[in-house]
């Protein structure tokens, strides 16, 4: 399930940036900037009622940009980044909407945020009943 959300990210970026690298992180090589960097700073899994669950994935994207990149073109990948993560499609055809999307600047980082929620059933093991045991 996370890996196929961090896939689903990965596919819109490349998509709507095809000329920009983007990586899984925790990237551990230098990289030519500018890049984007995709990772899960956190998931949470909740039960909601017998089997269903609640599973909440809070997604980043790290763009970093060249060294004197104008602002404007950050205000671009922001704008861009708000519009094309709203909704990511998986592979499998589920469709999750994104909430929460913030994003910050921190030197020649960009950082965004977005929260993904799925809600799924688990496979519960059939438990033999008593009057299907064999003495």
């Amino acid at each position: 399930m996370y890996q196929t959300v961090v896939d689903g990210v990965i596919k819109k970026l490349n998509e709507q940036f095809p000329k920009i690298q983007t990586v899984i992180a925790p990237c551990k090589y230098e990289l030519e900037t500018p890049y984007f960097e995709v990772g899960i700073s956190e998931a949470i899994e909740k039960p909601v009622n017998g089997p269903r669950y609640l599973r909440i994935m809070n997604v980043f994207v790290n763009y970093h940009l060249n060294t004197g990149q104008s602002s404007l073109s950050y205000y671009q990948v922001l704008s861009d980044l708000m519009n094309h993560l709203e909704l990511l499609s998986l592979d499998d055809g589920t469709l999750l909407k994104g909430s929460s999307r913030m994003g910050t600047l921190e030197k020649e980082c960009f950082k965004f945020l977005v929260v993904y929620q799925k809600y799924f059933i688990k496979d519960q093991k059939k438990e033999d009943l008593m009057e299907e045991i064999k003495f």
